[in-house]
């Protein structure tokens, strides 16, 4: 999975087509959306990108630099409410962050960094 290569990528998009490839690699059908076409309002933060995955019904949302964990505690339990398994990918700086602002919540965390100009991931946590 590759995103259009028009201008230079993001930190989230990197991890996007990062997690993007190893669906490919599964092959599993996974596209990038913000979250908020996902989930309207609950204070998302703009900008936000996921990637949905529909076998099984998986969200995987990228938390950026800047944004609070605890903003997505709603969203996750809409998504969950629903039947979606959701991943929240977080930077492995914010990881202890991401677990005190989303312990609770039913979902898994995982971290990511950048070595070597590659995206790599850590193993899942429970907040």
């Amino acid at each position: 999975m590759a995103l259009p290569a028009t201008m230079p990528l993001g930190v989230s998009e990197r991890v996007a087509e990062a997690v993007g490839d190893v669906y490919t690699d599964r092959r599993s059908d996974v596209r990038v959306v913000g979250l908020t076409d996902l989930v309207y309002g609950l204070g998302v933060p703009a900008g936000t990108l996921c990637l949905v995955a529909d076998e099984p019904q998986t969200v995987e949302i990228i938390l950026s630099m800047g944004s609070d964990p605890s903003s997505l505690r709603g969203p996750v339990t809409v998504l969950d409410d629903e039947g979606w398994v959701v991943t929240i990918l977080v930077p492995s700086e914010r990881l202890g962050e991401a677990h005190l602002g989303l312990r609770g919540t039913d979902c898994l965390l995982q971290a990511w960094w950048i070595e070597d100009d590659d995206v790599h991931f850590g193993g899942y946590e429970v907040p």
